[in-house]
C-alpha cells in the first residue's frame, strides 16, 4: 500500500528542487549517458554473448515479430527468429545501455541465416541518440549473406561522446518485409567498464529546456508558462491522436531490473468542453522476452484546472531492459476525444528506494483460515521481481493465481504455429510458449503452492489469429468444424506441457470458461473483442454458447486428475446476470457432469453489493450442488486516508466473516483469491 501522502510528496519536491539547483540538475537534465565511468580495465574481454538458448536477453523485434526457434541455430538448439516485418527497416534489436560506454571501441560480431535463394545484404548497425535529441544509425558493417547458410557479420564500433540510448540492430537492407530469418551467437568484446546509475531525477523544467522529454508518438512536449507547480515553466504535452501518446523521458540512466522506485509528477487539464474530471497514469515501458512491455504505474483522477500528482512505487521486472517513464490519459477501452486531450506536468520525479522489507510479526492468513479454505493471490511475473513479494506470499497465501500469464495471448506462440502449419499443413493445432509463465510456476513448484488455472477459454486477451483461416489476423473466420479442433488440441497441448515441464506444480482448479456472459445478463455480441471490447470471437464462430460445453469435456478429458473445473464471472452477485449464469451456463455443465464449481470474481465496492445480496447470491451457487471459490476479490476503495482505510478494514471483515460462516453452514467454499497481493496491487 502505497503509504506517501500528498505533504510527504511536497516536501520531497521542494527538497529536490534545491538538490537540484546544487548539482545544475546534472543528473538528469544534461543528456549525460549511464557511462559515468568509475573504473576501466585495459584487458579486453567478453562482454555480452546471446544464444538464445531459451533467452530472448534484451532483444526485441521493432518493425517485425521475434520468437525463439530450435528449427535453426548456429550452435546450440535455439536462435532468434525474426517474421512478420511491417518495414523493410523491420530488425531485431538490443538495448546495450548497461555494456557500452562512450567513447570506447567495441568488436561486435554475430551470424544470420535466411531460408530461400540467392544473396541478401545485411547490415550490422547501431542506433543512438545524440546530446541534441537526434537519432542517428550508423553502419557497423555490410555482409552479403547466401540462402540457406549461417554467415558470420563482424566489426569495431566506437560509442560516440553523449550517445545515449545505443541499440544494436541486424537488419536485411534488400529485403522485402516477406524476408523472415535468423540471428544467433551474437558477441561483444572490450574493456569492461563500471557503470553508475543515476540514485535520481529531479524535472522542474526552469533551465529553458524539456529536460529530455518528449512527445510520445504524434504528440509533442514543449515548454509553457501557462500553469507551474512550482516556479514558472511546465511541460506542455498536445498534438495526441491515441490514447498512448503522450510525454516521454528514458530512464535506463537510473532503472535497473529488479530495482525498487518511486516515481510521480503533478498533471493539469483545462478547456470547457472537457468534463470535471479525468483520469492520468504514470506508466513505465521496458523490453522482455523479445517484447516491448507496458506497466502502469499509478492512477489518479484530476479535477479540472487543478495540479493532481500521479506516482506511486513499483519493481523493475527482473530481466527487463531499455526502460522509459510515460505520462498519458488513463487507460479505458473506448477512448473518446476527451480522452486525447491536452495537458500539462510539471515536477516529474524519481528516485530509487531500499528493498521494501515485509511485516514478520503478525499472524499469517493462510493460518488463520486453515480450517476454512485456501487462502491466494493473483501475481504477475513483474510482481514476483521483489524479494519482499516472495516473501509476503510465502507468509500468507497458500494458493496461487497467475494474473495473466495463463491468458491465452501470453501461451499461444503465432511464430511457431505458423511454421508448424507451413511445415506439417494441419492448421488445427495451435504451437504455445510457456515462457511468460515459467518465473511464477518455478515459483510454485519450488515452494509447494497449489495453482489456479487461469484461463483456457475468455474472449478478451486472445488473438484473433487464434479464430482465423492460416491464422492470419486478418484471414477470414474459420468453421465451426476446424475451431473445435483448434479448441481441443489448445486445451491439450497445454495440460501436456504444463504436466511435462512443470511436473511438480499441483493444477487444484482451472477456470475453463470466464466471462461468457455479457453486461447485459445475455450472450456476448459476436466478433471480435480486439475490435469491439465486449464482442466474443467465440460467439462468432458458434452462433451461440456451445463453445463452453466443448471447452468443458476437453477439459475435463485432458486436465490432470483431481483438478476441479470452473466456470468463473465478474457481477456474478447481481440479479439478472445470475439468473442467466444459472440457467444458460450452469445447469446445461452440471446436467452432462462437466463442471465442479462456480468462480466468483467478486469485484466489490464499499457500498456494494451488500453483505446479505452477495451471501444470497453464493448461496444459489451452493444449492446448484457447486464447489464455490471466490476468485478475484478487491474493493474499489482507492482512498488512503486513514479514516478510509479502517473502513476498508471493516468491508474485508464482514466479508471474510460472511465466508466462515458460509463455510459452516455447510456450502462448500474451497478458496478464497484476492486479486493481487496487496490492495497496492489490485
Amino acid at each position: 500500500m502505497n503509504t506517501h501522502e500528498l505533504t510527504e510528496r511536497k516536501d520531497f519536491m521542494k527538497f529536490s528542487k534545491v538538490l537540484a539547483t546544487v548539482t545544475a540538475c546534472v543528473l538528469t537534465v544534461t543528456g549525460l549517458s549511464i557511462s559515468s565511468v568509475l573504473e576501466s580495465h585495459a584487458d579486453t574481454e567478453e562482454l555480452m554473448n546471446d544464444t538464445f538458448e531459451g533467452s530472448y536477453g534484451a532483444w526485441k523485434g521493432v518493425g517485425a515479430s521475434t520468437t525463439l526457434s530450435s528449427d535453426q541455430a548456429n550452435t546450440g538448439d535455439e536462435s532468434l527468429y525474426v517474421y512478420d516485418r511491417t518495414a523493410s527497416w523491420g530488425a531485431p534489436r538490443c538495448s546495450l545501455s548497461t555494456i557500452v560506454a562512450e567513447g570506447y571501441t567495441y568488436e561486435i560480431s554475430g551470424y544470420t541465416y535466411f531460408e530461400g535463394s540467392g544473396s541478401q545484404n545485411v547490415g550490422l548497425k547501431m542506433l543512438y541518440t545524440d546530446s541534441d535529441g537526434t537519432d542517428h544509425y550508423d553502419n557497423i558493417s555490410y555482409t552479403y549473406v547466401n540462402a540457406d547458410t549461417w554467415t558470420q557479420l563482424s566489426g569495431s564500433y566506437t560509442v560516440p561522446t553523449g550517445a545515449t540510448g545505443v541499440t544494436l540492430y541486424i537488419e536485411y537492407s534488400d529485403a522485402s518485409t516477406d524476408q523472415n530469418y535468423y540471428i544467433d551467437d551474437i558477441v561483444i568484446t572490450g574493456e569492461a567498464v563500471e557503470i553508475e546509475l543515476n540514485d535520481s531525477f529531479f524535472c522542474d523544467y526552469e533551465d529553458g529546456t524539456t529536460q529530455s522529454w518528449d512527445g510520445r508518438g504524434s504528440a509533442t512536449a514543449e515548454l509553457s508558462q501557462t500553469y507551474a507547480y512550482s516556479g514558472e515553466s511546465s511541460l506542455f504535452v498536445s498534438g495526441r491522436t491515441a490514447l498512448w501518446n503522450g510525454a516521454t523521458i528514458s530512464k535506463s540512466d537510473m532503472i535497473e531490473s529488479g530495482g525498487y522506485y518511486q516515481v510521480g509528477c503533478y498533471v493539469l487539464y483545462d478547456g470547457d468542453e472537457w468534463t470535471d474530471t479525468q483520469k492520468f497514469s504514470i506508466n513505465l515501458q521496458y523490453d522482455l522476452n523479445g517484447e516491448e512491455c507496458y506497466y502502469i504505474i499509478a492512477t489518479e483522477t484530476a479535477n479540472k484546472g487543478e495540479l493532481t500528482y500521479v506516482g506511486s512505487e513499483f519493481t523493475a521486472p527482473e530481466g527487463a531492459a531499455n526502460f522509459y517513464i510515460y505520462v498519458q490519459t488513463g487507460y479505458t477501452s473506448a477512448p473518446i476525444d476527451q480522452d486525447l486531450m491536452d495537458f500539462y506536468m510539471d515536477d516529474a520525479f524519481g528516485e530509487r528506494l531500499a528493498d521494501p522489507e515485509i511485516q514478520y510479526d503478525i499472524v499469517s492468513l493462510q493460518e488463520v483460515y486453515a480450517d476454512y479454505f485456501k487462502l491466494g493471490c493473483a501475481c504477475t511475473a513483474s510482481d514476483l521481481t521483489q524479494n519482499a513479494t516472495k516473501e509476503l506470499i510465502l507468509k500468507h497465501y497458500n494458493s496461487l493465481t497467475l494474473g495473466n500469464e495463463l491468458k491465452l495471448d501470453s501461451v499461444l506462440d503465432q511464430a511457431a504455429t505458423l511454421k508448424y502449419l507451413e511445415e506439417t499443413g494441419d492448421d488445427t493445432s495451435p504451437q504455445i510458449s510457456l515462457a511468460n509463465a515459467d518465473s511464477l510456476l518455478t515459483f510454485a513448484a519450488e515452494n509447494n503452492i497449489p495453482v489456479r488455472g487461469h484461463v483456457l477459454v475468455w474472449h478478451s486477451q486472445t488473438p484473433d489469429w487464434f479464430f482465423k483461416e492460416n491464422y492470419d489476423e486478418d484471414g477470414d473466420w474459420i468453421d465451426e468444424e476446424t475451431m473445435t479442433a483448434r479448441l481441443e488440441n489448445y486445451i491439450k497441448i497445454v495440460m501436456e506441457t504444463l504436466a511435462e515441464e512443470y511436473p511438480d506444480v499441483e493444477f487444484y482448479a482451472w477456470d475453463v470458461v470466464n466471462e461468457a456472459a455479457s453486461d447485459s445478463e445475455t450472450i456476448r455480441t459476436a466478433g471480435s473483442n480486439n475490435s469491439v471490447s465486449g464482442q466474443s470471437a467465440w460467439v462468432q464462430i458458434y452462433g451461440d454458447q456451445s463453445y463452453i460445453k466443448l471447452a468443458f469435456q476437453f477439459a475435463q478429458e485432458y486436465a490432470p486428475e483431481g483438478c476441479k473445473l470452473f466456470y468463473n464471472d465478474y457481477n456474478e452477485y447481481t440479479s439478472a446476470k445470475q439468473a442467466y449464469i444459472v440457467s444458460d451456463i450452469l445447469e446445461p455443465l452440471i446436467e452432462e457432469g462437466l463442471i465442479d464449481g462456480m468462480g466468483m470474481q467478486s469485484h466489490l465496492s464499499m457500498s456494494s453489493p451488500s453483505i446479505a445480496a452477495y451471501k444470497q447470491a453464493m448461496q444459489t451457487y451452493a444449492d446448484l450442488g457447486l464447489e464455490i471459490q471466490v476468485t478475484e476479490l478487491d474493493i474499489s476503495q482507492l482512498s488512503n486516508a486513514e479514516a478510509d482505510q479502517l473502513e476498508l478494514a471493516e468491508r474485508y471483515q464482514e466479508l471474510f466473516q460472511m465466508y466462515k460462516e458460509m463455510k459452516d453452514s455447510g456450502v462448500n467454499l474451497t478458496a478464497v483469491v484476492l486479486l493481487g497481493i496487496t490492495d497496492s496491487t489490485s
